[in-house]
């Protein structure tokens, strides 16, 4: 009998033990269904485009999905945070802000400066509706450590930007910081395309008292300047025609002249001459002065064409512009 009874005991034992194994199989089974009863939907980020780094002052943006669980339907606001969070860090910014399901996408846009420090950042979208919250798993951008420069920017193309031989145009030229840079540019025009003898001039504006341009600081007006028949050097604009000088020798052999007699002569002769040069000069006008065509033939007026010049720059250092090459900006002046 006894026997019996510890036999029975035992049976329940296991019982006892099978149930207990079945009922934590069962538990286990169910602890994520209960643990996520509050969330009503998910927030996920895509990875940032390949190679998943910025220059400072540079941007990246990545693709938010937001899914709904179950039935849940509603607005959902979205917020961005960059980790770690030092002076200058990333700005990050969801658009749309804010969602309603079934619209599930939206953006996250992360934005550098030139002060913000090298180093790999992390980045996580918090969705909120109500009392639900739902956080996507961090993505990762690295910002990529440089020596400090400056980039070169037209804010302004030259205007006007058609002019005739002689007029010029003016725009405006800006200096960004990279990197934390600062110092003094003199900014010049590398290059001029086409290449001719007598091309456009360029020259650049500086604070008073300044030969350069401090970064950060304002920006510079750029002029470019043509030559025409208006602004030829004196020489180029002088008559060359015998009409003109003859007179001048008629009149002054008058105060040379030995004799009443010759000098009343010579007055005579030269106004003679005087007044057919008058006569003559409306007919002989093309070889009075210079001509477009003519100065045009002797390299003194810029001939008509486009004008391109590559604006560059400099430093007291030796630092020239990031953006160099095909990429270095450009301002252009036709001539008609």
């Amino acid at each position: 009998m006894l026997k019996a009874r510890l036999l029975t005991s035992t049976q329940n034992l296991r019982l006892a033990r099978a149930c207990a194994g079945v009922l934590g199989v069962v538990i286990a089974l169910l602890a994520p269904a209960f643990g996520q009863s509050d969330q009503d939907f998910t927030v996920s980020m895509a990875p940032f485009p390949p190679p998943a780094s910025l220059l400072p002052g540079g941007t990246a943006a990545a693709a938010i999905t937001v899914s709904p669980q179950g039935s849940f339907s509603g607005t959902i606001d979205l917020t961005c945070q960059a980790t770690p969070q030092p002076a200058g860090f990333p700005s990050c910014q969801v658009s749309p802000s804010s969602l309603t399901l079934p619209n599930e996408a939206a953006t996250a846009t992360v934005t550098t400066t030139g002060s913000t420090p090298s180093g790999q950042y992390a980045f996580v979208v918090t969705g909120t509706s109500g009392t639900s919250t739902a956080t996507s798993a961090p993505d990762y951008l690295t910002v990529l450590s440089v020596a400090p420069n400056f980039t070169i920017s037209v804010t302004q193309q030259v205007e006007p930007n058609a002019v005739h031989a002689g007029s010029g145009g003016q725009g405006i030229v800006s200096l960004t910081p990279n990197g934390g840079y600062s110092g003094n540019v003199t900014l010049s025009c590398a290059t001029v395309i086409p290449l001719v003898s007598s091309p456009p001039t360029c020259s650049f504006s500086y604070p008073p008292n300044m030969t350069s341009l401090p970064v950060p600081g304002p920006p510079s007006t750029v002029s470019i300047n043509t030559i025409g028949p208006n602004n030829l050097p004196p020489s180029a604009r002088a008559w060359r025609a015998p009409e003109f000088w003859m007179p001048v020798v008629a009149l002054a052999g008058v105060g040379v002249a030995s004799s009443r007699r010759s000098r009343r002569a010579l007055c005579l002769l030269a106004l003679v001459v005087l007044a057919g040069s008058i006569l003559l000069a409306p007919a002989c006008g093309h070889s009075n002065v210079y001509t477009t065509s003519e100065t045009s033939n002797n390299n003194l007026i810029t001939p008509k064409n486009s004008y391109t010049f590559t604006v560059t720059g400099v430093d007291d250092n030796g630092v020239v512009p990031s953006n160099t090459g095909t990429s270095a900006p450009t301002v252009t002046l036709t001539v008609n």
